[in-house]
């Protein structure tokens, strides 16, 4: 499985699923536009990020056809999760997190 962005015919980027010899289109969310996946696990769940001209960039995950914001799937955290880098085996996500204007890298983990 291979995951990353590709260009659509209105120039825009939409991240991309490619197995089993086909190119899936893995969209966006609501608010956002464009999207990119960065890194995927051998179970098949890749994480990226989401975003728009005119708006925040969010991390995202996406698993079994569905994009989802990281954001709403934390438990409450001072943090706003903007891109996620990186996924292993066990479901634990690097991403890159801001909080007034300070950016962090943090690993969440699964319960």
């Amino acid at each position: 499985m291979i995951v990353g962005y590709s260009t659509t015919s209105s120039g825009i980027f939409h991240a991309f699923v490619y197995a089993d010899g086909k190119m899936i289109d893995a969209g966006t969310m609501p608010g956002a536009n464009q999207s990119d996946l960065v890194a995927v696990n051998g179970a098949g769940v890749a994480v990226g990020y989401v975003f728009d001209s005119g708006g925040p960039q969010r991390g995202v995950v996406y698993a079994a056809g569905r994009m989802l914001d990281l954001n709403t799937l934390v438990d409450g955290t001072l943090y706003t999760i903007t891109m996620a880098t990186g996924i292993d085996e066990a479901g634990n996500i690097v991403v890159q997190a801001q909080d007034r204007g300070y950016r962090r890298a943090l690993l969440l983990r699964p319960q």
